[in-house]
Formats: C-alpha cells, structure tokens, sequence
C-alpha cells in the first residue's frame, strides 16, 4: 500500500502553490529521446534529475510544461528564475480518484470528481531556483509522454469550471509548508491506521521526511 509516493523529499521545506489541474493527452506519437533521467549524487537516496529536452509548445500557459524543461529560465519582478525537474517516485493508483492537499488535513480531504487513470506513474517536481532559494513551483503525476491538448482545473467538488488564464483559480492553502498525491483509498487506509496509532503521523511527515530530506 503506497501512502503517498515511494519516497518523501523535502526541498528546503518551502512549498510553493500547488496547481490542480487536468491535462488531457492525444494520441500523437512523441519522441521517448525527449526524456532523459538522471541519478542525482546529491542525496542519499539518490533522487532522479529530469533531462527533459524542450519541445513546440502550443498551450498557455507554457511553463506548465516548459518548466520540466532543462534549462528553463524565466523572470518574475526583475528576479531571474533558473528551473530543473527531479523524479521522486511513483505513485500507486487504485481507486481511479486522486486527492491532493496539505496533509495536516487529509483525515477529511475529498478526491477530485474526475476519474483517473489506474496504475503505478512517476510524480515530478519543477524547483525554482531564485538567487540562493529553490522552491518547488509545480508537481504532477505524469500519466502520459504524449503532448498535452488541453487544460482544465482538478475539482473537488462539482462547480463551474474558469479558465486557466482567468483571475479566479481553484486550489489549497499549504499551512503545514507540504503538499500531498494520494490514492482515495490508500489515504482511508492511512486515515485508519492513524486512528489506532497517534504517532503514524509524524513518523512519516516528520521522521521519515527528514531522512529522506534533498537539498540541491
């Protein structure tokens, strides 16, 4: 049973916004040469290094992809941004419905209303390096190497949906500094086992992270 992915990073302890969204595939071929991994030696548990090549991207906004890229750099208020990828796992998908949230509030978290895909798929995170800090600035589970052909937002509730480029957003707050990817039914399991053990929390958002802690 995966709690949440098969190992637990922390980057700083920084958490930057997590955006919920969907990303529909076609059926286009792409070249499996665009994505390279590399072992990092840089933690003891030596997290994997995307080497993801640049490719045409269509969609806004871009740097939902364009940020898994090597080498991409951006700027925000003057300040230059240099991104790079890492690969942290997997996650294992069972029910088909994914919650997202800071788990200090996981025991009543809802999953999304859309269905996903079942499985085992990669989760990545896209870290933004401004001066001397790094924060993560995206993560994903990529369910799929074929180009993206739409955006929408993950809901958690049945609402109107609003476009991504619009000035309303739908996400969650991270009060504990963490973000979290879990299956529906591992997180009820997890939820259980947290009933009759008071310290299975800690021990895995606070022991077991620190051991697993990777610092660029």
């Amino acid at each position: 049973m995966y709690i949440c992915v098969s190992q637990i990073v922390k980057i700083n302890v920084q958490l930057a916004i997590v955006f919920l969204l969907l990303s529909c595939k076609n059926e286009s071929k792409q070249n499996d040469d665009l994505l390279q991994i590399e072992k990092s030696k840089s933690s003891s548990d030596r997290v994997d290094t995307l080497k993801m090549k640049a490719s045409k991207i269509t969609l806004k906004p871009a740097i939902f992809e364009t940020a898994f890229f090597e080498g991409t750099k951006a700027n925000e208020d003057k300040n230059p941004i240099n991104f790079y990828a890492v690969e942290i796992g997997e996650i294992k998908i069972e029910s088909g419905k994914i919650i997202a949230c800071d788990p200090i509030v996981m025991h009543d978290a809802k999953p999304f209303i859309q269905e996903f895909p079942i499985g085992e798929f990669p989760v990545q995170l896209a870290v933004a390096k401004i001066k001397d800090d790094e924060r993560i600035a995206f993560s994903r589970i990529l369910f799929s190497n074929k180009p993206v052909v739409k955006w929408e937002f993950a809901l958690d509730t049945l609402i109107e949906q609003v476009p991504i480029d619009g000035e309303k957003f739908y996400g969650y707050g991270v009060d504990g500094g963490i973000g979290i990817f879990i299956d529906e039914k591992a997180n009820k399991y997890f939820n259980g086992e947290r009933k009759k053990d008071e310290g299975l929390w800690p021990l895995v958002f606070d022991d077991e992270m620190e051991k697993h802690s990777h610092v660029s």
